[in-house]
């Protein structure tokens, strides 16, 4: 039988809800409903074992499906749910390992009418908004297809304790809660818009008894049940030939509804593939033997992981059950569905970043692995992932192992290579050692956690298109575009009329850079190059090919600059306590400039001086007296200007860079005129910078950049980036050009910047396309200011 996925054996028809995401309700306002099923007792089916002559008849019973339902009941009383919304059906719970949380109440037992009737109170309970959970843990089975035929022609059943046999006049084992029933009450609660979290632990096999932690496997379940071989035989023919050749189908009643505005989210854990059982097993695995209890392994680590306050997302909570799954060396494997990356219970809480997992292989020494995420999950080239064995000694505490790069991207999965990040070097894939230090030479999951995003360093630049009847120098443009070996400034040339980030065009004898989406949208103009000013050159070939390679060499240079800072600014360190950055307090102010300022597009009148010993000048404004909040885009004209006080706070120096990337690709410098570049702690430094009148198209973004970098003591040379500073693309007059990288022996480089300077000289050369930034913890950061520049009303 082919292999499929848990949740389209048992529930086949939710397969088509998980498209939809999951809402996450607002925490304060919402509510935490839950029903939560462990079925143990199964009298009639140890009954038929005893009469069978099996010995060891009482194997059939299930006491860690109680455990389950009380386990799942901490987990969210921890999570905030309150005692009196969890319906809990269990019996016996006087034999329970676990005692019952406080206020939480046996609300009956988990009969198919009482789990029936706490379904519908649920649906009809549930409001917009809020988050249920659904557990039902127990025997699972399947059975021949009743009504829509789905794709191997059997329905996914869950059995209550108080379950009959196969009736032949009803098709169907009596008693049994059937994965369409399951399916419309799912729905009836989702078409309110509230979120549903169901977690189902129990078999989807049909071949093999839910394992008993101790005891022997492999008792056939259907025959027990009554349900006919042949019967079942028949049903997966005749479901094989009505979907030969055909796409699976889905059953209408909810796929027709799946997509409806306003109906809640939908995630899905499940114990197991269709084709395996789910384990009960003696754990956590953290505990010695002796103190182990039965639990549903899906169960045990997923309440673990929602009692854990730094689990933020139902992703991170799949890839601790993951890991638990490995630790037990189980032979089943868990399966998930739905948007895993929300807030587990609409709460997102102040955890880090997101969790996947990467499977280790059996070995000490690794060249490469395969993350469980990719471009769908945000991941790009270039990217720093942090690799941790998940300690179960401790309680679930993660320890970092490795540092993998991420080397290359697919759809949902990326490949790592060594790295070395931090204090851990890269060397450590050639000896993977525990977190103990102990020799780490079998299988496992790691968690794996992104430590710094990615930034993509490659541009397209779209060749113009040739007119009809093309005048000589746009001739000579178009084979100068041509010529100039894009490739080398890690860019590449596009034909006219693709996609790309900067569009060339011809206007007459003007060629245009534009910046994409499209020409002629305000505020996408870099410049504009005159063709005719050629005419005049010795070599006019020559002068047109070196004119258009330096305005693209200054456009493309800072589209990388501004680039490196966004990126850098987005994602800071592993720590945000080591990102420099973030140790200085920060003032700014506004000077707006008298109406008519810069109208000639030349110059501006002077600004306010503004010096480190002194208030701030008079006329200025903070954010605050604007009005401005940090979802705002605040609009300035030219000749307005900017001014920063910047506090060290930290107890090391850090050396502070001011630039701004104006629209124009124009790259500006501000320096401290009393302290500099390097801000002892304690001290404070002072920056302001006005806006040039513009030239081309508004509005448009400019960007303010202060590059921080932890200061080496041992350096007597701060660590400058004002040589980052260029003219704008197309301002040939202007006497500086693209500043040179001062990488290599340049003193300021040294220490604890040189990493940094490294990685930065790559990214402006053209060598590097992707990668990460800040690779060593707390050398580097960025503040960013960014403000719409638009013409003076």
């Amino acid at each position: 039988m082919t292999r499929k996925t848990a949740m389209s054996r048992l529930l086949v028809a939710l397969t088509a809800l998980v498209a939809s995401a999951l809402v996450a309700g607002p925490a304060a306002a919402s509510e935490v409903y839950s029903v939560l099923v462990g079925a143990s007792d199964y009298g009639r089916l140890e009954k038929a074992l005893r009469d069978a002559g099996d010995t060891q008849a009482d194997r059939v019973n299930l006491k860690g499906a109680r455990n389950d339902a009380i386990l799942m009941a901490q987990a969210l009383i921890s999570r905030g749910a309150k005692a009196g919304n969890i319906t809990l059906l269990i019996e016996n719970a006087e034999q329970a390992d676990y005692p019952l949380p406080a206020g939480v109440k046996v609300s009956g037992t988990p009969t198919r009418s009482q789990i029936v009737a706490a379904m519908e109170r649920l649906a009809a309970r549930a409001s917009a908004g809020d988050q249920v959970v659904i557990l039902l843990s127990g025997h699972g089975s399947q059975q021949p297809q009743q009504g829509t035929l789905e794709a191997d022609g059997l329905d996914e059943i869950f059995i209550p304790v108080d379950h009959g046999l196969w009736t032949g006049g009803k098709d169907r084992v009596e008693n049994a809660i059937v994965d369409d029933e399951v399916a419309d009450w799912i729905e009836a609660i989702r078409a309110k818009g509230a979120d549903v979290i169901f977690i189902g632990d129990f078999c989807h096999s049909g071949d093999s008894v839910r394992g008993a932690a101790g005891g022997p496997a492999g008792i056939d379940f259907r025959r027990l049940l009554g349900i006919p071989k042949a019967d079942v035989d028949a049903a997966a023919t005749t479901a094989m030939e009505t979907f030969r050749g055909k796409p699976r189908q889905r059953d209408s009643r909810v796929e027709v509804a799946a997509g409806s505005a306003g109906k809640g989210g939908f995630v899905a854990f499940m114990a197991a593939a269709a084709d395996t059982r789910a384990d009960q097993v003696l754990g956590p695995v953290y505990l010695p033997r002796a103190e182990r209890k039965p639990n549903g392994v899906l169960t045990m680590y997923l309440a673990a992981a929602l009692a854990d306050p730094s689990v933020r997302t139902y992703r991170e909570a799949a890839t601790r059950v993951q890991v638990g799954y490995s630790a037990q060396n189980v032979p089943s494997t868990p399966e998930f569905e739905g948007d895993l990356d929300t807030p587990v219970l609409g709460n997102a809480g102040d955890a880090a970043s997101t969790a996947w997992t990467v499977f280790k292989p059996q070995a000490t020494s690794l060249t490469s692995l395969t993350l469980n995420a990719g471009a769908l999950q945000g991941v790009t080239e270039g990217a720093i992932v942090g690799l941790s064995e998940v300690q179960l000694a401790q309680g679930g505490k993660e320890t970092v192992l490795l540092y993998g790069r991420v080397e290359s991207v697919s759809a949902g999965t990326a490949r790592l290579v060594p790295t070395a990040y931090g204090d851990v070097p890269a060397e450590r894939w050639s000896d993977i050692r525990t977190a103990s230090g102990g020799r780490f030479g079998w299988s496992a999951y790691l968690v794996a956690r992104l430590v710094q995003n990615g930034a993509q360093f490659g541009f397209e630049v779209a060749r113009p298109a040739a007119p009809a009847a093309p005048t000589t120098r746009q001739r000579a443009a178009l084979a100068a575009v041509d010529a100039l070996g894009l490739e080398a400034a890690g860019a590449k040339l596009r034909p006219a009329g693709a996609a790309a980030d900067y569009i060339l065009r011809f206007e007459g004898d003007m060629l245009v850079i534009n910046q994409s989406p499209a020409a002629g949208v305000a505020g996408s103009e870099i410049g504009r190059i005159d063709l005719r000013d050629s005419d005049s050159a010795r070599d006019p070939a020559g002068f047109m090919r070196q004119r258009i390679g330096d305005a693209l060499s200054h456009t493309l240079r800072a589209a990388k600059l501004r680039r490196l800072v966004e990126t850098m600014n987005a994602a800071p360190g592993q720590d945000a306590g080591a990102d420099p950055a973030a140790t200085l307090v920060v003032e700014t102010r506004i000077w707006f400039a008298p109406a008519g300022a810069g109208q000639d597009g030349k110059t501006c009148p002077a600004a306010p001086l503004f010096l480190a010993d002194r208030a701030f000048p008079a006329g200025t404004s903070s954010p605050a007296e604007l009005g401005w909040t940090s979802a705002d885009s605040p609009k300035l004209s030219p000749c307005d200007t900017v001014y920063f006080r910047l506090r060290n706070g930290a107890a090391t120096g850090v050396d502070v860079t001011g630039l701004v990337i104006q629209p124009t690709a124009a790259v500006g410098s501000m320096t401290d005129p009393v302290y500099g570049v390097r801000l002892e702690p304690g001290s404070t430094g002072v920056y302001a910078w006005q806006f040039d009148p513009m030239t081309g198209q508004s509005p448009a973004i400019s960007d303010v950049a202060f590059i921080v970098v932890q200061s080496d003591p041992a350096v007597r040379i701060h660590a400058d980036y004002a040589y980052l500073a260029q003219c704008a693309a197309t301002d040939f007059s202007c006497a500086t050009g693209v500043g040179t990288t001062r990488g290599g022996d340049q003193p300021f480089a040294q220490g604890r910047a040189r990493g940094f300077a490294d990685m930065l000289d790559g990214v402006l050369e053209g060598r590097t396309r992707s990668g990460a930034v800040g690779q060593a913890v707390g050398s580097s950061g960025v503040l960013l200011y960014s403000w719409v520049l638009e013409p003076r009303p």
